[in-house]
């Protein structure tokens, strides 16, 4: 029996060999494949392979009843991929076991279920933060895990003669010991992928506004335009800048003039396309390009932009403390380079100042038409 119980726990904690290659591929995913297929399929398709791959070697307690690790991955296969992930690996688990078939089917696929089952139950209850769970999480989640264990005592329901409660110990510490390590591995693959993200938005975004910053948008200007620096399509341009914008600072202090600028930036995200991007420029200018519009369309999308300040964003009231801002609208077709798009939205721009501020300006130079060589 003492050989039996060895065999048992060597069988559940040589699945701990694969939690490194799950892992990996659980990283490889996240990143790459969840860009075409949904995060929830690609990573549920990997935990449930996993599993399959747990069950292909087994300790055999007896003829078609078999012990492995399965139940670790299942667990974790919805704190870590959310519950479609869930469904995916537990469905590929359980035809698996299904087509084994033997004695111990009917418990195994019991074992799945209850597994997938835990595991969603467990991520409701556990916030991740920063992408993991913390230690005292995670040993909530792997003692929670181990309830799965008990089934081993139906059993003899489906194979009499085998005395299964011998091996619920080595079960229920196996398996507690495998979901902390492969939910620590999972969580730290996360927390790399977290605050590698999170320079990443550091480095493209401005802190005060939430905005791209200028090394953002000259990213996006790059990918608008060909190699001769002309648009690839017609393109719009706004250049918005907020209207006696020194008065707020000098008025009321760099705080007030602070959340002005991010009233601004919120109000102006607000009234464009997900495809438009917005940026700060530099300090109380933000910049907005607009591809495939036309000058009647661009010129509208800042008819609202300044509508929305002008009513909505002031300080202490529209009496006290308003905010407008004045617009510049250019827009140029590819026979165009964007330094001249740049230069007839800023040329709008200053003109819309000299003639009172709080509105538009449209460039009359005919950049919306194609350019005769």
């Amino acid at each position: 029996m003492a050989h039996d119980l060895s065999e048992v726990a060597h069988a559940l904690i040589r699945g701990v060999a694969i939690f490194a290659l799950i892992t990996l591929a659980y990283g490889f995913l996240t990143r790459n494949v969840a860009a075409i297929v949904s995060k929830g399929v690609a990573v549920g398709m990997a935990f449930g392979l996993a599993a399959v791959y747990a069950m292909s070697d087994p300790f055999t307690l007896a003829p078609g009843v078999i012990i492995d690790a399965r139940a670790v991955i299942l667990v974790l296969s919805a704190p870590f991929g959310g519950s479609i992930a869930a469904i995916v690996s537990g469905t590929i688990a359980g035809t698996y076991r299904i087509s084994l078939g033997g004695a111990g089917a009917p418990v195994g696929v019991t074992v799945i279920f209850a597994s997938v089952t835990i595991g969603m139950v467990c991520a409701r209850l556990l916030e991740r933060h920063d992408g993991g769970y913390n230690i005292r999480q995670l040993v909530m989640l792997a003692t929670a895990g181990t309830g799965q264990s008990l089934l081993l005592l139906l059993i003899p329901f489906f194979a009499p003669g085998i005395n299964a409660s011998a091996m619920i110990v080595p079960h229920v510490i196996a398996n507690w010991i495998g979901i902390l390590l492969l939910g620590g591995f999972l969580t730290n693959e996360n927390r790399r992928r977290h605050e590698a993200r999170a320079l990443e938005r550091f480095a493209i975004t401005d802190p005060l506004t939430g905005l791209l910053n200028r090394r953002a948008f000259d990213w996006s200007v790059a990918e608008a335009v060909n190699a001769s620096g002309q648009l690839k399509g017609r393109t719009g341009l706004l250049i918005v800048d907020i209207d006696n914008f020194k008065s707020f600072n000098d008025r009321w202090g760099h705080a007030v003039g602070d959340q002005v600028l991010r009233h601004v930036a919120e109000a102006i995200k607000e009234e464009v396309r997900n495809v438009d991007t917005v940026a700060r420029f530099g300090g109380e200018e933000i910049v907005v390009l607009l591809p495939a519009l036309d000058v009647a369309r661009a010129s509208a999308v800042a008819e609202r932009i300044r509508t929305t300040i002008d009513e909505n964003v002031f300080h202490f009231s529209k009496i006290v403390g308003n905010v407008t801002v004045s617009i510049g609208v250019a827009v140029g077709e590819p026979a165009v380079t964007f330094v001249e798009l740049f230069n007839a939205a800023d040329q709008a721009l200053y003109r819309a100042k000299a003639l009172g501020r709080n509105r538009i300006d449209i460039d009359p130079v005919p950049l919306d038409t194609p350019i005769a060589a």
